[in-house]
């Protein structure tokens, strides 16, 4: 199976790298990067005839991948911007936390695991996302100087108007990361990792919460963007197949701007924003081909929708539904043959030990039976803080294959499970 599956794939890519005559892929790839793009270009790209043959993620995955003598010419600048233009960089908003996107991700894609290795790679970062100047002046005296930082920040926060929502929230991820304070010096990444709204703001930080009470309108002229995350609702205790957990009631999101003067405001919102359901919605269709049942919000995840409530007033979100597969007498886990309509699909996290945590949990919409005792499915869940889809069971941002599979009639997803509630 491993041996038809890279057939196509390099067939594949042989036809996206001859002439194309068809005008729709041709602009489509024109398109994908910007004119002033200098990483490296991706053979294939969403909204090609090319990539929507692709069966499967893990062979979008595969695509993806920079050849190794590529990938070690490229400059960490230049790498980057590679980075910001993976195809499968919406795959981030498809878990819990954005964080927890790119960790799964960096399991898959070499272009993350070779700038994680690079100790400029947050340097580079910064200047992409905040501007030149925020990365090469030198802040070291600027600790206390909230004034002189935030004109910095101010000044050169406009380089961000030309990024996407999923590439200014991965370089947030990416600068956040603990690696890139102990990988570099400048003032301006260690100071920026105080954003994180979940975290006591340093006292000695030149950034302090404004003791003014000032409304968002009141101020937006006058701040900057810095980040955003989701603000976990009130604790409330759930029964779910007679198991008590612990959720997450009516979550929200916490916005973090700066002002010229350098105070921090931190601002919570109802939902996530329209502008950036519909940037997403837009790439999910591209990438994925899907178009969501429900829209993208932050009250309820993918463990809520699947183990406790598929209503749309659902409100609950859930960080894992372990202790009720563990304790509850109401949940069995069944064969792939013996699953019916309404059971759980759940995939577990595809790094590590097999069976190493849960990633993503979904209810069984349908399935079909192949020859040779196989059955395949279609899946309806809730992606991350992103909408709610049906979706195939291999065609989704959680679904890779366990390497020894070498069955040609069908592909074994990795560490999956089934269970049907009573």
């Amino acid at each position: 199976m491993k041996k038809v599956k890279v057939l196509i794939l390099i067939v594949l890519i042989l036809i996206s790298t001859t002439i194309c005559t068809d005008t729709n892929n041709v602009c489509a790839k024109n398109n994908y990067f910007p004119d002033n793009y200098t990483g490296y270009r991706y053979p294939l790209v969403p909204g090609t005839d090319e990539w929507d043959m692709l069966p499967d993620h893990q062979t979008m995955c595969d695509a993806c991948q920079i050849p190794e003598n590529v990938l070690k010419s490229l400059t960490t600048e230049q790498l980057v911007e590679t980075i910001l233009y993976y195809p499968l960089l919406c795959d981030m908003y498809a878990y819990d936390t954005f964080t927890d996107g790119v960790n799964e991700m960096t399991s898959h894609f070499n272009g993350i695991l070779e700038l994680l290795d690079r100790t400029d790679y947050a340097n580079e970062a910064s200047n992409i996302l905040y501007g030149e100047k925020t990365a090469k002046k030198d802040l070291s005296t600027q600790r206390n100087n909230g004034a002189d930082i935030a004109s910095i920040l101010q000044d050169n926060l406009q380089k961000e108007d030309r990024l996407s929502y999923i590439q200014k929230r991965f370089l947030q991820v990416l600068l956040f990361q603990k690696k890139a304070l102990m990988n570099n010096s400048d003032e301006i990444i260690d100071n920026v990792s105080v954003f994180r709204s979940g975290q006591r703001i340093d006292e000695n930080c030149f950034l302090k919460k404004s003791d003014a009470v000032k409304s968002r309108m009141e101020v937006a002229g006058e701040l900057s963007y810095i980040y955003s995350e989701l603000a976990p609702g009130t604790v409330k205790k759930l029964k779910i197949k007679d198991v008590q957990i612990e959720a997450y009631y009516d979550s929200t999101i916490n916005e973090i701007w700066i002002s010229p003067e350098g105070n921090l405001y931190i601002f919570n919102i109802p939902d996530v924003s329209e502008e950036e359901k519909g940037e997403v919605r837009k790439k999910y269709s591209k990438v994925y081909g899907v178009e969501p049942i429900r829209e993208g919000t932050a009250k309820y995840n993918c463990h809520s929708y699947a183990w406790y409530s598929n209503s749309k007033k659902n409100k609950y979100w859930i960080d894992s539904p372990e202790k009720i597969i563990e304790e509850s007498s109401k949940v069995q886990e069944v064969s792939k043959l013996e699953t019916q309509k309404n059971d759980i699909y759940v995939y577990y996290k595809s790094s590590g030990e097999m069976y190493n945590g849960i990633n993503h949990s979904a209810v069984i919409t349908s399935f079909k039976n192949l020859p040779k005792s196989k059955r395949t499915f279609t899946l309806t869940s809730k992606w991350g803080r992103a909408g709610l889809y049906e979706h195939s069971e291999d065609k989704c941002p959680y679904y890779y294959w366990r390497n020894e599979d070498t069955n040609e009639d069908y592909r074994v997803p990795r560490d999956v499970k089934y269970f049907h509630l009573q």
